[in-house]
């Protein structure tokens, strides 16, 4: 039995299109998978390294007095760290260290990064509800009570304090975004 002509040049015609198509998938799925790990959307050491996930229960925000807020200017603006720390202080919180930071390109543009230990819930729910677009970082192994609050070039200003809440609400962390 012979196998028509017009038949076998169908069936190489279809060979070739899914050898395409399966190739064409392959490099986007490539493309896709680099351009997720370069702008952080994903990471093969998630996980890896601490183990830490952000607090899914309800959290009753600390008292300002009782929080102590190191503000660190990762934006372009000059100042705002300096003007940022002195608004905390006149809401209540304790002042701590004032200075710039480096922030990734990649993260940059964000309102800000609030850093915070395990055990700092309450502290860190306080200090977001002041900057409600900011994400919170759960460190590892941060033993320190004290929040850094690093602000971003999205910064635009606190919260008026007359929109800020004091009733309990969840933490809104952050994936992983800093190297290291």
């Amino acid at each position: 039995m012979l196998i028509d002509p017009v038949a076998a040049a169908g069936a190489r015609r279809m060979r070739r299109i899914i050898l395409i198509v399966l190739l064409v998938l392959s490099l986007a799925a490539v493309a896709l998978g680099i351009t997720w790990q370069k702008t952080g959307l994903w990471n093969p050491s998630w996980g890896a390294r601490d183990g830490v996930v952000c607090p899914v229960q309800m959290v009753q925000p600390a008292d300002a007095d009782q929080v102590k807020v190191n503000v660190y200017n990762g934006s372009i603006h000059e100042g705002i760290g300096a003007t940022t720390a002195r608004t905390l202080r006149d809401r209540g919180f304790q002042e701590g260290a004032v200075a710039n930071a480096k922030l990734e390109d990649r993260v940059s543009t964000a309102e800000g990064f609030i850093v915070a230990g395990q055990d700092s819930a309450a502290e860190a729910l306080a200090v977001q509800r002041q900057l409600p677009r900011a994400k919170i970082v759960i460190q590892a192994g941060r033993s320190e009570s004290s929040i850094d609050l690093i602000l971003g070039d999205g910064f635009h200003g606190l919260t008026s304090k007359k929109r800020v809440s004091h009733a309990p609400g969840r933490l809104d962390c952050s994936r992983q975004v800093f190297s290291g």
